[in-house]
């Protein structure tokens, strides 16, 4: 398969291994078999699981702070936008652990865009998400997409 730059979607059924190729896109997990090669690939990759337990002790604040010194292309001004965007700003000074699923995933979503990652992956971005953030979400990749 061969990917062109801009928005990729990747839709699959339950179990079908669309969260391992994320995984394996970011060098998470190695691949059995085929390759992948590309600038992409060479450890500008912004991956972060939703489902991996929060770090300990953080805030939002603070993981999102750490996430913008890994990036050298991370943008204050883009994270900023996102997290009015998709409200977060009240939620900033609260422990992870404390976020709703929804929230931490918008945290996650605002990180990557900010991220200035030649591949985002996101893993089922609408999970837990109301309406007002789905249409949010669909408006930040389609603006994202057209920098490409």
């Amino acid at each position: 398969m061969r990917w062109r730059a801009g928005l990729g979607w990747v839709v699959g059924d339950e179990c079908s291994g669309k969260t391992s190729l994320l995984r394996a896109l970011a060098a998470e997990l190695p691949c059995d078999g085929g390759r992948m090669e590309g600038p992409a690939l060479s450890g500008a990759v912004f991956w972060v699981s939703p489902r991996a337990p929060q770090p300990e002790g953080l805030t939002a604040r603070q993981w999102l702070a750490a996430q913008g010194r890994q990036y050298p292309q991370w943008s204050d001004a883009v994270l900023d936008r996102h997290l009015a965007g998709w409200q977060l700003l009240d939620h900033l000074d609260k422990p992870l652990h404390g976020l709703s699923a929804g929230t931490w995933r918008k945290c996650i979503m605002a990180a990557g865009l900010a991220s200035g990652a030649s591949l985002t992956c996101l893993d089922e971005p609408v999970a837990g998400l109301d309406q007002r953030s789905v249409r949010y979400l669909e408006q930040a990749l389609l603006q994202a997409s057209e920098w490409t």
